[in-house]
Formats: C-alpha cells, structure tokens, sequence
C-alpha cells in the first residue's frame, strides 16, 4: 500500500519510523508551508538511512499525491491544516 503522512510531530514521526519497516511504500510526508524539513530526506530527518523521499510542502499536496498514486494518507496535522 502506498501511505503518505500529513504531520511530523511526535506521533507523525513514529508513524514514518514504522513505515520505513514495513512493506509498505512511503509516497510523502508533508508539512505547513515554511517549515524548515521541506524538501530534506525523510529517513535522513529521523535519523536513519535515506529512503529518497522527501518531505513536502502541504500546499503542493494533490499533484504530489495524484503522481505518486498514494492509497491512504494519516493525518497527523491540526484541525486547520486537516
């Protein structure tokens, strides 16, 4: 299943973590506009190896999900960015 992870907080974090092993495939993680992990490597921001996927601009969010054919997205995020 392709997942994307809207939100990097604590529990958004561990949710990637978590992805990163299993089968599943990570299409995105993405943040408010400004942050500054935009474009950084998601493994790499955890800590761990690179996947190469990077953490994207919530703004940018439909093409991005629409390309990368994601199946479900975990929402992280508050009220106002949801």
């Amino acid at each position: 299943m392709n997942i994307c992870v809207c939100g990097i907080g604590r529990a958004g974090q561990a949710m990637l973590q978590r992805l990163i092993k299993s089968e599943h495939q990570i299409t995105g993680a993405l943040v408010q506009a400004g942050c500054e992990c935009i474009g950084m490597d998601i493994g790499e921001y955890l800590g761990s190896l690179h996947i190469g996927v990077d953490i994207l601009c919530i703004d940018d969010c439909v093409d991005i999900l629409r390309n990368k054919k994601t199946d479900l997205i975990i929402d992280f995020s508050s009220n106002s960015a949801a």
